[in-house]
């Protein structure tokens, strides 16, 4: 007899692992041989369940990006609000924000612009509710937005009508 499968005068371990496998797996086979349709219906089972949880995880996955990029495209990314009042609640909030802060000024944005130089983009921004006329043409509570040329660049603005300033125009 072969001393390498011998164990204490019995299998080796690896053998008896071996030996339980293949047995385990010819009555497996015979299970799946006696009993057709049950064994149909559960890897119809199992393969409906690994797809929902794939097409689950793909759509949780794709909704979070169409969430970053949508979101991306209307704030910007890396986008960072100066205002002199922002958040107010009420009235009376809003009138206190505006003593206590300072109006944003051009000589502000200048004075960030010198210290940054080209590294990081800044776009004066004002936006209005207002009734337009024009003739006999009305529109109400149209919003206008005025910008400086830089804001394009900085996330997705689609203009009805108009045009950005150009950075000559601007001063």
């Amino acid at each position: 007899m072969n001393n390498r499968f011998m164990f204490n005068g019995s299998a080796a371990p690896s053998m008896r692992c071996w030996r339980n496998l293949v047995s385990a797996s010819w009555l497996a086979i015979d299970s799946i041989r006696a009993h057709k349709l049950r064994s149909s219906l559960t890897l119809l089972g199992v393969i409906v369940g690994v797809a929902s949880v794939v097409m689950v995880g793909a759509a949780i996955q794709g909704l979070g990006t169409y969430a970053t990029e949508s979101t991306s495209k209307v704030f910007g990314t890396n986008t960072f609000l100066i205002a002199q009042v922002a958040n107010a609640v009420s009235r009376s909030e809003y009138f206190t924000k505006l003593k206590q802060n300072r109006p944003i000024r051009s000589d502000d944005l200048k004075y960030l612009k010198s210290l940054t130089g080209d590294a990081i983009l800044y776009s004066a921004y004002n936006q209005r509710v207002e009734d337009i006329r024009c003739e006999t043409l009305r529109s109400e509570a149209a919003s206008i937005i005025g910008v400086a040329s830089a804001l394009p660049e900085m996330r997705e603005i689609n203009l009805a009508d108009g045009r950005f300033f150009y950075p000559d125009g601007e001063n």
